[in-house]
Order: C-alpha cells, then sequence, then structure tokens
C-alpha cells in the first residue's frame, strides 16, 4: 500500500467531473490472426509482471491509499468489420467505457478484431501514465514471443518523491483562463469527446518542437490566441533504470502568441526547463492541495469548466504529449504482423486539444482528442490535416523566417557573410521573406 499523490487525486476528481477523461490507452495495430487463447495467457502473464495494473483505491480523506490487489487486467475479444483503427467510433463504445479504481479493473485489455486486428491496453490514469502502458502492451507481445518480460514496480516511488532533489522556487502567479482554443470557438451543444488518427511520413529529430510549431500553425488560421501548451515529461528520466507502473508524469507549460511556438524557440526553452527540474517542481507544488477533500476539488474543477465555457476561454489551448519513438518489431507476433502503434489520449471536457505522438518505422502516429464542441463542422479533422502536412514538408514556415533573419543579421555585421555568398541585398531574399 501507499499514499496517494496530490496529481493522482486531481485524476480521481476528474473522474467525477468526466468518466471518460481518465482513460489512456495504447494501441498495437497489425494484420494476421491473434489467437485469443494465447492472447489470454500473454495478458496473465504480463499482468503478473506489472503490479500497478491491479491496484485500486481505499480509504478516505487524507487515509486514502492505493492497495495492491494482485487482480490481472481482464482480457474482452470485441468484434468491429467495420472500423478501421483511424477514429473514435460508436461501434467501438468499448474505448469510450471508463475505467474503475474503487473495486477495479484499473486496467484491462481489448483484442479488436476487424480489417486488422488492434491489441489495446487501457488504463486509469490515476494509476499510471502512458509510458506505463505501453511497456505493458511491449511485454504481452514479449510473452505471446516466450521472451523474458521486462516487467515493473508499482511503488514506492511518486512525482513528489522524485521532484524533492529540485529545491521550490518562488511561487509565481499562474495566470488566469485567457488563452485560446485550437480550433476556435466552441460551437453547437454536442457532448462527449471525438478523436482522430494521422499517420505522417516525418523523419529526423526535433520532432517535438516542430510538432508544437505545426500545430500552432493550423490553429492561427482559426483564432488569435495567445495559446498556452503543455508538454508532459516522464519523471522516470530521473532514475536511471527505474521500471515503474505509476504515473510518473510531470509536465512544462508555453505561452504567447504564435512566435513563441518557432521550433528553435520551444526546443531552447524545453531544453532550459528540463536542465532546471521545472517539470518536477510542477508536480511537487501540487502537494499544496493533497490534503483538499475530493468533493472540493471536484466542485473547483466544475466552477472552472463553467467559467471557461462561458467565456470561451481556457486555462490550457492544449497538451502535446511525444512518446518517442519504438519499434514496431516489439510488437511482432507469430501469425501476425504489427503495422501500427499509437496512443488514444485521456480527452477532456475542460481541455480543448491533447494531441500524442508515437514514431516507429512507418512514420509519426499523431491521434488528436477534443471536446465535441470544439470539433464541430471538420475542424478537428482540418486541424490535424494541417498539423500533418506542415510536419510532413519540413520545418515551418515560421523557422524558415527565423534562420533568415539570423542570417541578415550576420550579414549587417559581415557584408558577403551569407551561405552562399551573396551580400544580402532584398533581392535575392525569397519572396516570402521580402513579405
Amino acid at each position: 500500500m501507499r499514499r496517494l499523490a496530490a496529481v493522482e487525486r486531481i485524476w480521481l476528481a476528474a473522474e467525477r467531473l468526466d468518466p471518460e477523461s481518465t482513460t489512456v490507452q495504447f494501441v498495437a495495430e497489425g494484420r494476421g490472426e491473434l489467437d485469443p487463447v494465447a492472447i489470454e495467457a500473454a495478458v496473465r502473464t504480463a499482468g503478473a509482471a506489472h503490479p500497478g495494473a491491479s491496484l485500486w483505491v481505499e480509504g478516505f480523506l487524507h487515509k486514502t491509499y492505493w492497495r495492491q490487489t494482485g487482480a490481472i487486467p481482464p482480457l474482452t475479444v470485441v468484434e468491429a468489420p467495420d472500423w478501421g483503427g483511424r477514429s473514435s467510433s460508436p461501434l467501438l463504445g468499448r474505448l469510450e467505457k471508463p475505467l474503475e479504481v474503487h473495486g477495479g479493473p484499473s486496467c484491462e485489455v481489448l483484442l479488436v478484431r476487424g480489417s486488422r486486428q488492434w491489441v489495446v491496453v487501457r488504463g486509469h490514469h490515476a494509476v499510471m501514465d502512458g509510458v506505463a502502458l505501453r511497456e505493458i502492451l511491449f511485454d504481452i507481445f514479449r510473452a505471446l514471443r516466450g521472451e523474458p518480460l521486462a516487467g515493473s514496480v508499482a511503488g514506492p516511488l511518486t512525482t513528489p518523491l522524485i521532484g524533492q532533489q529540485f529545491p521550490q522556487e518562488p511561487r509565481v502567479p499562474r495566470q488566469p483562463e485567457r488563452f485560446a482554443a485550437m480550433t476556435g470557438r466552441p460551437e453547437g451543444s454536442d457532448i462527449g469527446r471525438v478523436w482522430l488518427r494521422r499517420t505522417v511520413p516525418v523523419e529526423g529529430s526535433g520532432v517535438l518542437p516542430r510538432l508544437i510549431e505545426a500545430v500552432i500553425g493550423a490553429a492561427r488560421k482559426r483564432s488569435e490566441g495567445p495559446w498556452r501548451i503543455s508538454v508532459p515529461v516522464d519523471l522516470r528520466r530521473h532514475r536511471p533504470g527505474l521500471r515503474s507502473s505509476a504515473n510518473l508524469t510531470g509536465g512544462v507549460e508555453f505561452e504567447g502568441g504564435a512566435e513563441a511556438f518557432a521550433a528553435e524557440e520551444v526546443r531552447r526553452r524545453l531544453a532550459d526547463a528540463l536542465a532546471s527540474g521545472a517539470e518536477c517542481r510542477y508536480v511537487t507544488a501540487l502537494e499544496r492541495i493533497h490534503w483538499l477533500p475530493l468533493g472540493l476539488l471536484e466542485w473547483a474543477g466544475r466552477r472552472m469548466l463553467e467559467k471557461t465555457a462561458a467565456r470561451d476561454v481556457h486555462g490550457l489551448s492544449a497538451v502535446v504529449s511525444n512518446l518517442n519513438r519504438q519499434s514496431l518489431q516489439s510488437l511482432a507476433a507469430p501469425g501476425w504482423v504489427p503495422e501500427g502503434l499509437f496512443m488514444i489520449p485521456p480527452g477532456s471536457l475542460q481541455l480543448p486539444l491533447f494531441l500524442s505522438a508515437v514514431g516507429h518505422e512507418g512514420g509519426l502516429e499523431l491521434c488528436a482528442s477534443a471536446p465535441a464542441r470544439l470539433a464541430t463542422n471538420g475542424r478537428l479533422e482540418e486541424l490535424l490535416t494541417e498539423t500533418a502536412q506542415a510536419l510532413a514538408s519540413g520545418p515551418g514556415l515560421a523557422s524558415q523566417l527565423r534562420r533568415l533573419d539570423d542570417e541578415v543579421r550576420r550579414a549587417e555585421r559581415d557584408p558577403g557573410g551569407f551561405p552562399d555568398g551573396s551580400d544580402g541585398r532584398e533581392s535575392e531574399l525569397p519572396d516570402a521573406r521580402r513579405r
């Protein structure tokens, strides 16, 4: 047993407001036939190697704890002949079914059979994060191949314990809810959320800054900003070799107008934040509210939801999460050829956009989730398509203009200093720079 961290309590409060918002899902896609009997045995083996998949909540107020129950994540076979794995669908109501931390299961596995087959590992975000689910998924396929499992531990480390190594800085007042949604103003009265997936042929490094620049470029067509983006950060980086199934995610935030989200600027600011441990201070600061009852946290969340809905502004514009590049060979199994790997984000009615990215040999998998009233008239689809096109075409215009501006300044200091040997006359600059 271990005490809940404050960030885990926030997820339990969020569940009261919006049960679907607390589910994270990692999905393997492939061609072939996976034997349900073999999958069930592999899930049992992997579930036993990841005790964090069997945590349930006990107690109340400041005496609330996680208890390891030893329960194995259940496996359900879902027939979905018309689903293509590219969007949410009423045919797959199982993907919207909330998980349960009071009596379980807090983690489950689906084998979805249709035009392809998908193995979906679903977890409650108060219990585990995307990295933990990804590792459980990989261990299921290791078990299918008869290989040793990597496994993980369920504790005792939590986000505040890792964050203690970084001294707290004076608290900076947080800006009020004043940030724009990526898809513009809410429309209609649709309830619930939708998600969409795109696979982009992207290569090279620095994907996260490029992705943020691309999504801001698409958002500029729908709102004038300013925007605030949160980037989740895996705190396991501070404990080399740690394999934990807990929710060990911190985060850093960026805000401002479009110029603040040029790829080079995001890369610089992200490096500075990680060097100072800013992602740890974010979750450590939340411990100030650890003793607040869940009912009070729920009330505060409801008030925030009502206020942002009335004003069409938000405390956060988007979460952009990069789960890094993985090898599809980790998903190989007898009779089954892996073709995709992606994370369905835990979309929330309070969060205008959650965009996840997972790389593999076939490209970059983007999956975007948004409240239905912010996705109407194809707006989410257009935003995701434009973001994917900008990524596939290379560095965005903002980055190109910034590099050109740097070249102009160097040329002013050193005539003839342009890379092509020119003197930097206006007529020799690209049309975009002249405009």
